[in-house]
């Protein structure tokens, strides 16, 4: 044991370990990876994510897929010349985000309904399912009631991964593990973790324990939240990495 090295040398090297994490998924989505977006609400983060070069399935509820999330996706649609290049390349993605795909600048994207409540299986397709690179959701199990369909949805992307990449290695989707980027909102602040109503960190970080799956702090940091009256509130905002073991 070196006695030299303090804890702000940990924290230095952690940092440059969290960002040098952070910049593997901003390469692997510029470079084209399949998403699957869990509580996609209105699409802000899976249109940003086609933008940047990503092939994204964003996900909700019917109601909100066919108020919501399609009709922003065709808002968003970038309306260019396609080379036949890009025909191609659209044309290898059909089968994996559907027929009603739209290119968002890089990337393309498309939504349909999915019930954390239902079988995975009964709601997208072995070849969807099989070749999701990253899962992310953004802030949607602010309720406690939330947490345990969400990440049962997970487990069964993970679990079906394993099989697929078991059937065949060779195959390009099926090579690489999945990986679940989740961002959370601390909503918790004065009760902790006897919160009844609010999902807490505490709860996300000992549910994933729980199922033997491996988690990181990719990122944090305090947003200032505004409410009624001119409220305003410091919250903490979590960027974690949740991958199977």
């Amino acid at each position: 044991f070196d006695e030299n090295i303090t804890d702000d040398y940990i924290n230095i090297v952690q940092c440059k370990s969290a960002n040098n994490r952070l910049q593997h998924y901003q390469n692997k989505i510029a470079n084209g990876a399949n998403i699957l977006e869990l509580g996609a609400g209105v699409g802000v983060v899976g249109s940003s994510f086609a933008a940047m070069g990503g092939n994204v399935l964003l996900t909700d509820l019917p109601t909100l897929v066919d108020c919501s999330l399609l009709p922003n996706l065709m808002r968003n649609e970038t309306h260019i010349n396609k080379k036949d290049d890009t025909k191609e390349a659209h044309t290898s993605m059909a089968s994996w985000l559907g027929k009603d795909s739209v290119q968002i600048h890089s990337g393309y994207a498309s939504a349909t309904s999915l019930d954390w409540t239902k079988p995975l299986s009964e709601q997208l397709s072995p070849v969807q399912i099989g070749n999701i690179d990253i899962i992310i959701a953004c802030d949607c199990v602010w309720l406690v009631s939330m947490l345990d369909g969400l990440l049962d949805t997970v487990a069964s992307v993970f679990e079906a991964k394993k099989v697929s990449k078991k059937d065949d290695e060779d195959s390009k989707g099926n090579c690489d593990d999945v990986s679940f980027l989740m961002s959370f909102q601390r909503r918790d602040t004065n009760e902790g973790d006897k919160s009844t109503s609010f999902t807490t960190v505490e709860r996300v970080l000992s549910s994933v324990e729980a199922r033997g799956w491996r988690f990181d702090c990719l990122a944090w940091k305090p947003v200032l939240v505004e409410g009624v009256d001119n409220f305003k509130e410091n919250k903490e905002v979590f960027i974690f990495e949740i991958i199977p073991l």
